[in-house]
């Protein structure tokens, strides 16, 4: 939900901490604005983006389409609260003139501050979150792909970077398509739970990618069954003691993680 959501990121906070601040902030700006300016002939419009931010408070991944849903009537109503009677006289018009040259100005500054400080406009974004790219470019250099049993918030960057030849072990459609079984056992295993060397002989898994301070890292580096073949800051990459990739020479290999970019 948005508000555990906001409160568990307050501390430290960060960047997504302000997202889903600025993401609240709206939303109590669109219901204000709606309670100052009601339209009743606007309604279904009001109820679509009310029932969008009300999915966005029931789950966090619904913010960004309470934030569209939201935005046309938000912007109508917060016109509406904000119009007033404007002058015809001359000096009514120049002033007006005046003013919008004014609101140009300061969005434009903005927008170079924004460009400036966030690299919002470069092709190469920062991101909050750091991803396995360095054991995605040794995977890619020695051509290894197979089932790979990954931290949670990694598999959707393991398939957007490595296509159709590799399978992850369960990815953020959840709850959707996967059996609660299915995410017991992932559960237990990312967790280090007394079944986690039972899930992890259970399944077909080729590799095994986790970050080095995961709860599981100690079961990886103790199993005579698994080989680290590459390691950085940011991840721990582990094959089977007798799979091609555990007789590459030079394994481990130890490197830097690169920047957390996107792409």
């Amino acid at each position: 939900p948005l508000l555990p959501h906001l409160f568990a990121l307050a501390h430290p906070v960060g960047v997504l901490f302000f997202y889903d601040l600025c993401a609240t902030l709206l939303f109590a700006a669109f219901a204000i604005s709606f309670a100052l300016t009601p339209r009743f002939d606007e309604l279904p419009l009001d109820a679509v983006g009310a029932l969008m931010v009300a999915a966005a408070f029931f789950a966090v991944r619904n913010v960004p389409l309470g934030l569209i849903a939201c935005a046309p009537p938000l912007a109508r109503h917060a016109s509406l609260a904000l119009a007033r009677p404007r002058s015809r006289d001359n000096a009514g018009v120049a002033a007006s003139a005046s003013m919008s040259r004014a609101n140009q100005l300061v969005i434009a500054g903005l927008a170079l501050v924004l460009f400036a400080q966030t690299r919002l406009f470069s092709r190469m974004l920062d991101v909050p979150l750091q991803y396995p790219a360095g054991a995605v470019a040794f995977m890619r250099a020695h051509d290894l792909a197979g089932n790979i049993l990954a931290d949670y918030s990694w598999n959707d960057f393991l398939l957007y970077r490595l296509g159709g030849r590799s399978q992850v072990f369960i990815d953020s459609r959840y709850e959707t398509i996967y059996p609660d079984a299915v995410t017991r056992d992932f559960l237990d295993f990312t967790a280090a739970r007394p079944r986690a060397a039972t899930v992890l002989a259970s399944y077909p898994h080729d590799f095994v990618l986790i970050a080095p301070d995961s709860p599981a890292a100690s079961l990886m580096e103790s199993s005579a069954a698994w080989k680290p073949v590459y390691r950085d800051d940011a991840s721990i990459l582990f094959a089977r003691a007798d799979s091609p990739a555990a007789q590459l020479p030079g394994i481990p290999t130890s490197a830097t993680a690169p920047p957390a970019t996107f792409p």
